[in-house]
């Protein structure tokens, strides 16, 4: 089965908004740690940039990045299709 990799970041400064990304996959195996390894690389990248901790944590079905305020700085989820 094939699947879709969607990133959707959140940068700073409201009136940018959300960016989203989406990305095909060959498969959902492939999907995961392509989605596991592209959320450790936006943490890495953000604790150059925000003071504090930065958190990889799972939200159901999803990966979310947030800062140590609680800020979502991305989300990333693989859907199959």
């Amino acid at each position: 089965m094939n699947a879709v990799l969607v990133v959707v970041t959140f940068l700073a400064g409201t009136s940018w908004g959300p960016q989203v990304s989406s990305t095909g996959m060959t498969g959902i195996e492939a999907c995961n740690a392509a989605r596991s390894s592209i959320a450790s690389q936006i943490s890495n990248t953000a604790r150059t940039n925000v003071t504090g901790e930065v958190n990889v944590e799972m939200d159901g079905k999803e990966t979310v990045v947030k800062a140590a305020s609680g800020r979502e700085l991305a989300r990333l989820s693989c859907v199959g299709r």
